[in-house]
């Protein structure tokens, strides 16, 4: 009796002094962590944060010391299976192993078959594949056998991640199959089916893949599941090409309304669908609808790209292009997408700043040739600047005849804006800019017009100039924005109006190259010829012999 009585009252006092607080800072530390994961089937864990990592250091702490001074109490085992799972979730696989296989050997352990399946996951973090999966299998085989579904479970769902990883697709369908054939949960089932249309699509297998989704709904999936598997579904027909049918199954959940918390993700594939379609006017309807109504999700960036590209390539209207480029590049946080829409916009700063110095030259040009202009745009520009500096006087004299007021007492201001309705009111006057023909006055107050000044160069250096942009914007129409019409009407600008100038050859040359690329020969030869025959001294002359085969 004395020796039972010691032995509960170390028990005791090893559960309340140390393992309890252990336990708890444990359980609430692994709450975390797993509803942190937003996909069952990955395989490396995401970085702990500085608090995880301090609260797992202290579990480990507090199980050492059960370990160093209650070695005969009933928490042995118990300190050795946290300590090792506190070790795993550091991504301290080598430590975390040390301990399972410690656990391992101790006899009729009550966490024998959790242990092994931790010791097993421990393996395949350490790049011991043959043993993990042996171990993994061995799980899957008792957890059937004693009926721990659980178990069963998570050994099975950890072996599909792990084949995931190593991209082996078809042996992870194969594994998904064997789970299913053995799983009794309907719920767990459907969430099977949905990772192997997943999986179907990444193997490019387009029938399966829409079976498995199609085949989620016979079972009995989460809301979540449920709406993930029928978009898929939905956006696996438009790939294929059955554009009527995946449009008809995006309204069905469009206005089913139980997904109504999702509306800009069924909205954001609608408008791919009317885009592929060639309905551009609805496919730029909704994806405004989604930059104005959903601007704080991750769908108004897409839909600011999808903007972009058929503004660029569908309705050649290049400022908007590049506005809604600029917004997508702020908005957008996946790396890849957001570098694309940053190298477009670059190519828009190119093509608007060529434009300008196009304008500027041309005017310099019509100020050389016709001092009369010159004269009349000096004269607009001095009224207009002084109306200007008149109104902002104004306004200057009415903030500080208002500054001396309480912002709800101001004379003559019954609606005072606040900062976000100032800042929406600012954008929204933007936004209208490009709809708008400014007066003179708006134009300088914007900076986007200034005091005319006479050239100082000859008319002939300006023509020069003025090549070398025409020759450029070509070039980047030819290149970058791939437009190949216009890039035809540049080239042929510099070819005819300015023939005695450098960037003929050059215009030439991008001309041949074009037609070259385009299995037009002869037309690319009589272009190579021009500039062989009369422009030895040009860079491009022994190119051109090249072309030429001589």
């Amino acid at each position: 009796i004395s020796l039972s009585g010691c032995s509960l009252w170390r028990d005791f006092t090893t559960y309340f002094n140390t393992y309890y607080n252990a336990k708890t800072i444990f359980d609430r530390t692994e709450e975390e962590i797993l509803k942190k994961r937003t996909d069952l089937f990955v395989f490396r864990l995401d970085p702990l944060t500085s608090q995880q990592m301090n609260d797992l250091t202290k579990v480990i702490e507090k199980c050492s010391k059960i370990l160093q001074f209650d070695k005969e109490s009933s928490f042995f085992d118990d300190a050795i299976f946290l300590t090792g799972k506190a070790f795993y979730y550091q991504q301290e696989y080598a430590r975390a192993q040390r301990k399972f296989i410690e656990l391992a050997s101790l006899p009729s352990s009550k966490f024998a078959l959790e242990n092994k399946f931790w010791l097993a996951k421990t393996h395949l973090q350490l790049r011991n594949f043959d043993e993990g999966i042996k171990l993994l299998n061995e799980v899957q085989a008792e957890a059937l056998q004693k009926d721990e579904e659980e178990i069963f479970t998570d050994a099975s769902i950890f072996k599909i991640a792990f084949y995931l990883y190593r991209q082996e697709y078809q042996t992870a369908v194969d594994e998904c199959n064997n789970f299913l054939s053995n799983l009794k949960n309907d719920e767990t089932a459907a969430l099977v089916l949905y990772q192997m249309g997943k999986i179907y699509n990444l193997l490019n297998d387009t029938e399966n893949a829409l079976n498995a989704f199609a085949s989620v709904l016979k079972h009995s999936p989460t809301f979540e599941i449920e709406f993930e598997s029928r978009l898929e579904y939905a956006k696996l027909l438009g790939e294929t090409g059955k554009v009527d049918e995946s449009e008809a199954a995006l309204n069905e959940l469009l206005y089913q309304g139980k997904f109504k918390n999702q509306e800009d993700r069924i909205l954001l594939e609608l408008g791919q669908i009317y885009d592929k379609k060639d309905e551009i006017d609805k496919a730029i309807s909704i994806f405004m609808q989604i930059d104005s109504t959903y601007k704080q999700k991750p769908t108004a960036g897409f839909s600011d790209l999808f903007l972009a590209k058929i503004y660029e390539h569908k309705k050649r209207d290049y400022d908007s292009s590049y506005k809604y480029y600029n917004k997508a590049a702020s908005r957008i946080f996946d790396r890849d997408i957001k570098n694309q829409a940053a190298s477009r916009n670059r190519i828009f700063d190119k093509l608007f700043s060529y434009k300008k110095n196009l304008a500027d030259l041309n005017l310099q040009l019509t100020y050389l040739i016709d001092n009369s202009k010159f004269i009349r745009d000096s004269v607009d520009y001095e009224i207009a600047y002084n109306q200007y500096l008149e109104e902002t006087k104004k306004k200057q004299e009415q903030a500080t005849q208002f500054g001396n007021f309480p912002a709800t007492q101001r004379p003559f201001q019954r609606d005072v804006e606040t900062p976000q309705q100032k800042t929406q009111k600012q954008s929204a006057d933007s936004s209208n800019l490009s709809n708008k023909k400014l007066s003179l006055v708006e134009l300088i107050a914007l900076g986007k017009v200034k005091k005319p000044v006479k050239p100082k160069i000859s008319a002939d250096s300006i023509g020069t100039l003025i090549s070398q942009n025409l020759y450029n914007i070509g070039n980047l129409f030819l290149t970058e924005l791939e437009v190949p019409d216009s890039a035809i009407f540049y080239f042929n600008e510099v070819i005819n109006k300015y023939s005695d100038k450098p960037y003929k050859a050059d215009a030439l040359f991008a001309l041949g190259t074009y037609y070259e690329t385009n299995n037009q020969k002869e037309k690319a030869d009589i272009l190579f010829k021009v500039i062989y025959n009369n422009y030895p001294n040009h860079k491009l002359y022994t190119e051109a012999g090249k072309k030429l085969g001589l």
